[in-house]
C-alpha cells in the first residue's frame, strides 16, 4: 500500500474544452476514491492566456471540486501581474529557464526571489523547476520556495520505478 501523495497532471485547453472535463474529473475522483486535495492540474501560462475567460471559468469549477490548480512554466510567456491576480491558481511553477544560470547570474537570482515573494503575496505556493544540484536547492530554499523539482531529486521515471521509489 502506498502513502497518500500529491499528484500533478498536465492538462491542455483541448482537454478542458471538451465540455465534460470537469464532470469527468468529478466522476473519476469518486470512482477511485481520491481525495481532491491530493490532485493538482497544471496548465502552462501560454495556454491559459489563449482564452482567459474560459480558463478562469473551468478552473473555478475544478477548484469547487477541491482539486488544486498550478500555473506552469511561469516566466516563459507574457503573463501580466493583473492576470496573475485574476487567475485562480494555488501554485505558481517557475520555469527552468529562469533558474538555469541562477548560481552565477545575480539578475536571475533577483527575478526568481521576486517571483516567489509576489506569488506568496497573492496567496500561492511556489514550485521551482529545473534544480540540478545541492547549491541550487540551497539557494532556492533560502528564498522561501515551497516546493522544488528537478534532476537533483529524481529524473523522470517509468511508473514501475516510481512505485519502487515510493516503497
Amino acid at each position: 500500500k502506498f502513502r497518500q501523495i500529491e499528484v500533478s497532471i498536465n492538462v491542455s485547453m483541448i482537454e478542458i474544452n471538451t465540455g465534460s472535463f470537469v464532470s469527468h474529473v468529478e466522476k473519476k475522483l469518486t470512482e477511485h476514491q481520491v481525495k481532491p486535495e491530493r490532485l493538482k492540474f497544471e496548465i502552462t501560462e501560454g495556454v491559459a492566456m489563449i482564452n482567459e475567460i474560459d480558463t478562469i471559468k473551468y478552473f473555478l469549477a475544478l477548484k469547487k471540486l477541491g482539486v488544486g490548480i498550478s500555473l506552469d512554466d511561469f516566466g516563459t510567456g507574457y503573463t501580466s501581474f493583473g492576470y496573475l491576480k485574476k487567475f485562480p491558481a494555488d501554485n505558481l511553477k517557475i520555469d527552468t529557464s529562469l533558474v538555469k544560470y541562477i548560481l552565477t547570474n545575480e539578475e536571475d537570482q533577483r527575478i526568481v526571489k521576486a517571483i516567489i515573494e509576489l506569488a506568496h503575496t497573492l496567496g500561492m505556493k511556489v514550485v521551482v523547476e529545473g534544480l540540478e544540484n545541492k547549491k541550487m536547492v540551497q539557494m532556492i530554499a533560502s528564498y522561501g520556495c515551497d516546493y522544488m523539482q528537478g534532476y537533483y531529486f529524481a529524473k523522470p521515471l517509468p511508473v514501475f520505478e516510481f512505485q519502487k521509489l515510493l516503497r
